[in-house]
């Protein structure tokens, strides 16, 4: 299990080339505030997305959390315990890979098809 501390929620701002080759959604959201998403290059030893969500007992109060960023691959299968030394209840955890490069090959629409093969049968 790990926990999150006030240091993962500092993510430092890595360059492309500095970085794993990976990107993932970066957020922090406190109290039904909305999560701005964006997407960020992952430091090189981050290659998976995680998405977590819940609620931190305070001993006083009950505080909804969102957070999304990159961490290790190793940490998609352990569970986060705690949130800056806080129980975390409610909870939901979705891990994923990072996407590569910022971005994914599409293959061209059928429409850009008939068009060029159109163009080439002219």
């Amino acid at each position: 299990s790990w926990e999150i501390k006030l240091s993962d929620l500092e993510e430092k701002n890595v360059d492309e080339l500095s970085s794993s080759g990976f990107k993932c959604p970066l957020c922090l959201a406190v109290q039904g505030r909305k999560c701005d998403v964006e997407l960020k290059w992952c430091a090189a030893d981050r290659i998976h997305c995680v998405e977590l969500s819940g609620i931190i007992n305070t001993g006083i109060s009950q505080v909804a959390i969102e957070m999304k960023k990159c961490i290790p691959a190793h940490l998609c299968k352990e569970t986060v315990t705690s949130y800056m030394g806080f129980p975390r209840v409610n909870e939901s955890t979705h891990c994923r890979s990072a996407i590569r490069n910022g971005a994914r090959a599409r293959p061209p629409t059928a429409i850009f098809l008939v068009l060029f093969l159109e163009k080439v049968l002219h």
